[in-house]
């Protein structure tokens, strides 16, 4: 017997070290379900109910914790919850459940929210964006996770890239577009108000195909506009009969028409004439509606995505949607208000952006900031 001893004494040993981390969590899960419910009632996310003794106080019932870091909690909403309604007491929650912020989603079955406990918001610092050759193509950001994110140019929809004045949207447009200038598989096209966009880019090909300002009557703007859908036209006659979308080639290169501050180039078209603000926009619903299969990408930007603008048949087109600091009425109209809270992104920092993606759902990120100066000599040196 005395040859069994050792063995017996490691396996109480080992089910003795077992059931004290059972205990170890079980004690865990009731101080967290204690503290769920304080943070639950101060943030106002409870239910109170009359019953025979009397009220009672029902709390969105904590299903698991997850150690580790971050440290996850799984709760399972209240009958007629969403989890916009945890998203909107984000901030009082924080702090009574001991973290900086919190990271909430939903999950698959609609009835249960994860809620991560950070110690600071990820997206906080910002980062100069690197050259092109160190970053993934496409690149769009960083996620909350830390990890690159991007969407190949020709894998993309068409997209609406809104902001305020100051958000970001400038910088992260400079690092997209200067990742392509003299890319012989990219042709960079479109109309900029502003006159900025485009002045770096004398000596590059497709000269004939950016215009700057709105001064004049838009002769100017209307013929790189014609001559985009002129081009397409000639790319759809010669799409194959059994494909319906066609390969960036050196011959055919990828088209990212980018339309800078499209309201604006609206309000200056009407102005000039009625028939030719309808004209434009006759033009520009075109390639968002014909341009995709024949390696054409629409870039809209603007301040704030108006209906007026961003209506039904360009949501439709533009699926990708990248929204900076935002008022709430713009954010709505590109993403849903179920998984960022609107008003909060409101006061979003600078560089900071909610993504919606197809294959990536909704997420928040955060742009490389490329500043004017480093745009310019970015681009120069392409065309040097």
């Amino acid at each position: 017997m005395a040859l069994f001893a050792p063995h017996r004494r490691r396996l109480r040993g080992a089910r003795s070290g077992a059931y004290r981390r059972e205990v170890d969590l079980i004690a865990d899960r009731h101080r967290w379900t204690a503290t769920w419910r304080h943070a639950a009632e101060g943030a106002g996310i409870t239910r109170t109910v009359r019953v025979a003794a009397g009220q009672t106080v029902i709390v969105p019932p904590l299903v698991s914790v997850s150690a580790g870091a971050p440290l996850v909690l799984i709760v399972r909403l209240l009958p007629g919850q969403l989890p916009a309604d945890v998203r909107a007491v984000a901030d009082r929650l924080a702090p009574a459940l001991g973290a900086t912020c919190l990271r909430i989603a939903a999950l698959s079955d609609g009835v249960h929210v994860r809620l991560e406990l950070l110690d600071a918001d990820p997206l906080d610092t910002p980062f100069v964006l690197p050259p092109p050759h160190e970053l993934p193509d496409g690149f769009l950001g960083i996620d909350e996770g830390g990890a690159d994110l991007g969407i190949p140019w020709p894998r993309r929809t068409h997209a609406v890239v809104q902001g305020s004045t100051g958000s970001g949207k400038s910088w992260w447009l400079y690092g997209a577009l200067s990742a392509h200038a003299g890319d012989p598989l990219v042709t960079v096209a479109g109309i900029d108000p502003s006159g900025l966009l485009w002045r770096p880019w004398t000596g590059l090909d497709g000269a004939e195909l950016r215009v700057s300002g709105l001064a004049g009557d838009l002769t100017e703007h209307v013929a790189a506009l014609e001559a985009l859908c002129s081009r397409m036209d000639e790319r759809l006659a010669v799409l194959p009969d059994d494909r319906d979308q066609l390969d960036p080639t050196t011959d055919l290169p990828l088209v990212v028409v980018v339309l800078e501050e499209l309201p604006g180039f609206y309000a200056a078209a009407d102005l000039v004439d009625r028939k030719l603000g309808q004209r434009v926009r006759g033009l520009v619903g075109r390639l968002l509606a014909e341009g995709r299969k024949v390696a054409y990408r629409v870039v809209i930007v603007c301040q704030r995505a108006d209906a007026a603008i961003v209506g039904g048949a360009v949501r439709a087109q533009a699926q990708l949607r990248l929204s900076f600091r935002v008022e709430p009425d713009g954010f709505r109209m590109l993403h849903p208000v179920d998984v960022v809270d609107p008003d909060e992104h409101e006061w979003a920092p600078s560089g900071v952006a909610v993504l919606s993606a197809p294959g990536l759902g909704t997420l928040r990120l955060r742009a490389g900031a490329l500043p004017y100066d480093q745009y310019v000599a970015r681009v120069r040196r392409a065309a040097a």
